[in-house]
């Protein structure tokens, strides 16, 4: 049993006393609740992971709506902290849109043409992130999950609106 006072000591069962910061005893204490709540064998974890490749893998080669899909995986099952989240995700689509280039190019659905619009709105994106780096940074980790799993409900109704009613 850990208790953490105001004045910043972790008193623990055996009665020794140890000084720390509140920050690392919060995030510490959240990550283990959060992680205790939901503990996942390594085969489940396994198999939710080749799941999510392979639909993962046609989505986005048919559509490009793996998005959802990964969100959903890497909060849910793997249960990442929002940075690592962030981190992994943007890592993922890097080298799996770089494996893409190649093959949209030689299909003819991704011309020389297409560059410019890319670039320009590549720019506005880097802006987005710098702006949003803060904002999630001063985010609890329960609010961060929350308002992502609320983008990615919002994104699966849209993409079976437009699905349904092109």
């Amino acid at each position: 049993n850990i208790k953490v006072s105001n004045n910043h000591h972790i008193s623990l069962s055996n009665k020794a006393t140890a000084t720390t910061t509140s920050t690392s005893v919060h995030t510490n204490a959240t990550t283990s609740k959060r992680r205790a709540t939901s503990k996942l064998n390594r085969r489940t974890k396994l198999f939710w992971a080749a799941v999510v490749g392979l639909v993962g893998g046609a989505a986005t080669m048919l559509t490009n709506a793996m998005g959802p899909i990964l969100n959903v995986y890497l909060l849910s099952v793997v249960q990442l902290s929002p940075t690592a989240y962030i981190g992994t995700r943007a890592m993922f689509f890097c080298f799996l849109n770089m494996g893409k280039l190649p093959m949209r190019f030689l299909a003819g659905t991704l011309g020389w043409s297409m560059i410019p619009l890319a670039a320009f709105l590549g720019m506005f994106s880097v802006a987005g992130v710098f702006g949003a780096k803060p904002i999630m940074l001063s985010m609890s980790e329960s609010n961060f999950v929350k308002l992502e799993l609320a983008v990615v409900a919002f994104s699966g109704l849209r993409l079976c609106w437009m699905g349904l009613f092109p």
